[in-house]
């Protein structure tokens, strides 16, 4: 057991990038620096959220839904977590080889990634439910008793969420080579499509449109817990963990028992032609094509990158199709603001066109393998222009349902609708070049693992938080000036995606 707790606390060193705060290298260190800064800064958000939340339900009276929608919270983001994490990194793993030749039993090496992961998320699971209780416990005294049904989703959830999330990616990977569909942008979308379809029906059977009441139907707890627990509550949770326990078990000893089939079944054979030939006439649609191959050849790199054209595409066909409540609106507490449904949807749009982009790690992906395109007779603005396409590829079909249900759902006309679509467009292309710039600036070639720099390189860090940035600069320019404001951000996005693309030109990266 020492063992174990050992490696794993060498395997966390390693992870957040504590280790690297010391070497010698300052560009390594650096990359530290930020990588740790990046998850300190998504933490302390989270817990913002948290601390406040209470005082946010007590306003608008909906402070018995708390406990379960923070229990559900901490599920659908765990859950969808190690959806983007894939199955891979927990069958094989960053450091398998290494692991062989240590002296560690057969059993231990195999489950040593589950049990690594289980352990980083139970210790989410605690900080963020000991900070909640402690908040709700200021703003409405409970009996604390109740705390320890809370203090067992600290088991609950990461046990039932990495269950789930597992079974469902063999689940779809075996049905997808059943029908021979070896597409990895199908794989990744299905995935994500039927882990969240409990709470789409949960939304949709809602009369009104509540985002925290759906979340919270979806709960494993079913009471506020603000009064003495009942005997059946206590029951509950006790059932879910045996239940729990007993799942996550029998998922071990399926790996363990089938390891060696396991590793071939999840190994993801690479699709990218070895040749690289450069058509005279038309060198740029090779170089498109080989963008291609590339990004969809890699689980993690599609699932992590596919959310915003997913998010855009889903929500304005629904819309069209009259399944998403379209005559809402949200009163922010403490303020005389209200958002009428059409600007909610419109908000959600502007998140969709900035959430993700595939140009933050799309240089870094190339791995070791970069001098190729290091050797080519083309320059950096086509190679960065190829990367580009192929991200605004992803987005078209949701920019134009988006465009569509704006005019169609919400009548929008005239001027208005045309500097919303312009607004929509531009943030594609702003976060597309601002990924590229970024990643040009903080490139990682040397990586075993593609997770390192899909979802831990610097560049990628630093491209989200730019367009967290950018996604609550234009939320709040729109909630408090509207059309002007878009005219405004519209001339802010084409200036400074010029700007961007004239720095690309200059940047050296042979």
């Amino acid at each position: 057991m020492n063992k174990i707790l050992t490696l794993l606390g060498y395997r966390y060193r390693n992870q957040l990038g504590l280790s690297k705060l010391s070497d010698r290298n300052s560009s390594i260190k650096t990359h530290a620096i930020l990588t740790i800064g990046g998850y300190v800064l998504v933490l302390c958000l989270a817990l913002a959220y948290v601390i406040s939340l209470p005082s946010q339900l007590k306003f608008n009276q909906e402070l018995a839904i708390f406990n379960p929608y923070i229990s559900s919270l901490l599920f659908w983001g765990l859950g969808i977590w190690a959806l983007l994490s894939g199955v891979k990194p927990i069958i094989i793993g960053f450091d398998h080889k290494q692991l062989l030749v240590l002296p560690l039993e057969k059993r231990q090496v195999q489950l040593v990634n589950i049990f690594s992961q289980l352990l980083m998320q139970m210790s989410i699971c605690t900080i963020v439910i000991v900070i909640s209780q402690i908040s709700l416990f200021i703003i409405q005294p409970y009996p604390l008793l109740n705390g320890l049904i809370m203090m067992a989703m600290i088991i609950v959830i990461p046990f039932f969420s990495t269950v789930i999330t597992m079974f469902l990616h063999f689940a779809v990977k075996f049905l997808l080579r059943v029908v021979q569909i070896k597409s990895v942008l199908i794989e990744a979308t299905l995935t994500l499509v039927v882990f969240l379809f409990p709470l789409l029906i949960c939304y949709l059977q809602q009369n009104h449109f509540d985002a925290k009441q759906g979340i919270a139907a979806t709960s494993l707890i079913r009471t506020s817990l603000l009064a003495p627990a009942a005997t059946s509550d206590w029951l509950r949770a006790l059932g879910q963990i045996v239940a729990a326990t007993m799942l996550l078990t029998l998922l071990c000893i399926f790996i363990v028992k089938n390891y060696d089939r396991l590793m071939l079944f999840v190994e993801t054979k690479h699709s990218i032609s070895q040749k690289y030939v450069l058509r005279v006439t038309n060198p740029l649609a090779v170089l498109v094509k080989r963008e291609g191959q590339r990004y969809f050849s890699s689980f993690s790199y599609v699932v992590n990158t596919i959310l915003s054209p997913l998010l855009l595409l889903i929500t304005s066909v629904g819309l069209i199709l009259g399944i998403f409540p379209t005559t809402f609106s949200i009163e922010i507490p403490q303020t005389s603001l209200i958002i009428p449904s059409s600007y909610t949807y419109f908000i959600v749009f502007i998140v969709g066109t900035c959430l993700t982009t595939t140009t933050s790690c799309s240089f870094s992906m190339e791995g070791r393998t970069i001098w190729i395109s290091q050797h080519l007779p083309v320059s950096i603005k086509k190679l960065s222009l190829a990367k580009g396409l192929l991200n605004t590829g992803l987005f078209l079909p949701g920019l134009f349902f988006s465009i569509i249900s704006l005019a169609l759902v919400f009548n929008f006309s005239g001027i208005e609708l045309l500097l919303q679509a312009l607004l929509l467009m531009v943030n594609v292309l702003l976060v597309t070049v601002l990924g590229l710039f970024v990643n040009l600036k903080f490139p990682s070639y040397d990586w075993t693992n593609e997770m390192i720099v899909v979802k831990q390189g610097a560049a990628t860090l630093i491209t989200a938080v730019c367009s967290m940035g950018i996604i609550l600069v234009e939320a709040v320019g729109i909630v408090l000036w509207g059309s002007f404001s878009t005219v405004i951000l519209c001339i802010t996005g084409i200036v400074t995606t010029a700007i961007l693309i004239r720095k690309i030109g200059k940047v050296r990266y042979l």
